[in-house]
C-alpha cells in the first residue's frame, strides 16, 4: 500500500500505477503541520509595516528571487527578501541521522522529531512579516535537455500534481501571511473551498499580490486568520488518527 499526502497526489499515483499494470492500493494521509509547540507569530505586528518578505525552503527559483529583490529595491526600500534555504539553515535537531534513527525507538525519537520541526516554526514566526512559498519545479524540469519540450512539459507537470501542500500548511500554522504557488495542485486542494487571498500562478502575479500584501495590513491580518483555520484542520492528533485508521484497515486490524 501507499500512503500519500493528498488527493491529487493519490490520483497521479494511482496513474503511474496502472500505467505500470500493478494493482497497489492507495490511502490518503493529510500531512500534520509542523508547528507542534503551538508557535505564533512574533515578528512585530501584522499590522505594521513590513520590513522582511521570507523564503523557507530548498532550492529557490533563481528568477523568483531576483525579481523579488529587483520589485523591492525600486518600490519598497523598507522591505528586505531574506531566502533561508536548505544550505543556511542553522537550526535542526543532532541526531536525525539514519543510524540514530534505526538504533532509537519513538521516546528518544519524538523529541528529536519536535525539535527538527520546530526549527521552521522558528524561523517562520520570527524572521519575517509576510512570506513566499513558490515553485521548485525547475529542479524536475533541469532533467531533461534544454531543447526537449516534451520531456521538460511531462516533469514540470509531474511536479506540480506531486508537490505535497507541506511547506505552505507549515506557514499557515504560524499564522504568517503567505503567498501561496497557485499552480500546485496540492496548493488549490488545500485553499480550496476558502476565501485566502494571497496566491499567484506566475512572477508578474506574485509581485502584484506582494504589493498589495505590503500595502494592506487587512489584507495581511485576513490571511494569517484564515491560515491559522486552514492549519488547525491538520493538527497531528487529527491526522495521527487517520493514519492508524488507514493502517489497522490495511492490516486487517481493528480501528
Amino acid at each position: 500500500m501507499y500512503i500519500v499526502a493528498t488527493e491529487s497526489i493519490k490520483v497521479a499515483v494511482q496513474q503511474r500505477i496502472t500505467t505500470k499494470g500493478l494493482r497497489i492500493p492507495v490511502e490518503v494521509v493529510p500531512y500534520h503541520h509542523s508547528n507542534l509547540l503551538g508557535r505564533k507569530h512574533e515578528h512585530g505586528e501584522l499590522s505594521r509595516a513590513v520590513d522582511t518578505v521570507l523564503y523557507v525552503g530548498s532550492k529557490p527559483s533563481p528568477g523568483m528571487v531576483a525579481s523579488v529583490r529587483k520589485f523591492l529595491a525600486h518600490k519598497h526600500r523598507q522591505t528586505r527578501f531574506l531566502v533561508i534555504g536548505g544550505n543556511t539553515r542553522r537550526n535542526q535537531a543532532i541526531g536525525l541521522h539514519r543510524d540514530a534513527i534505526i538504533k532509537s525507538n519513538i521516546s528518544t525519537m519524538w523529541p528529536l522529531s519536535v525539535a527538527y520541526s520546530d526549527g521552521f516554526a522558528v524561523d517562520m514566526s520570527t524572521k519575517g512579516n509576510l512570506a513566499i512559498m513558490w515553485d521548485q519545479c525547475s529542479q524536475y524540469v533541469q532533467k531533461c535537455s534544454s531543447t526537449d519540450s516534451s520531456c521538460r512539459q511531462v516533469q514540470e507537470q509531474k511536479c506540480l500534481s506531486l508537490k505535497d501542500d507541506s511547506r505552505l500548511l507549515n506557514h499557515l500554522a504560524c499564522g504568517l501571511p503567505t503567498v501561496a504557488y497557485g499552480k500546485y495542485q496540492s496548493s488549490k486542494d488545500l485553499l480550496m473551498n476558502t476565501s485566502y487571498p494571497l496566491v499567484a500562478s506566475t512572477t508578474a502575479e506574485l509581485l502584484l499580490v506582494l504589493d498589495n500584501a505590503i500595502l494592506n495590513a487587512t489584507l495581511r491580518v485576513s490571511a494569517s486568520e484564515i491560515g491559522l483555520d486552514i492549519a488547525r484542520a491538520r493538527d497531528i492528533c487529527s491526522t495521527a488518527a487517520i493514519y492508524a485508521k488507514v493502517v489497522c484497515i490495511s492490516s486487517g486490524g481493528r480501528h
